[in-house]
């Protein structure tokens, strides 16, 4: 669904989908995709247990910096860390 909202919207986003958040989260870090949308509590788990914290950063929406409601839509983020 996510997909097909950025779709939607025609802003220029290459958007890709994968089968599940390890996948997406591999994808990521192999430097195959620049973001990943996860509702906040997966967010700030992955975040905080891969590699110590260090592996990625949340990238959070300023006018909704607590996220937003997870059974209506997912919230922001991460991007690879640099190493």
């Amino acid at each position: 669904m996510q997909g097909d909202l950025l779709r939607a919207m025609n802003c220029d986003i290459n958007v890709m989908e994968l089968p599940n958040d390890l996948d997406a989260q591999t994808a990521l870090r192999a430097g195959k995709s620049q973001a990943y949308a996860a509702d906040a509590v997966v967010t700030e788990y992955v975040v905080s247990t891969t590699d110590n914290g260090n592996a990625f950063e949340i990238v959070r929406d300023p006018e909704n910096p607590a996220g937003f409601n997870p059974s209506t839509a997912a919230s922001a983020y991460s991007r690879m860390r640099p190493n």
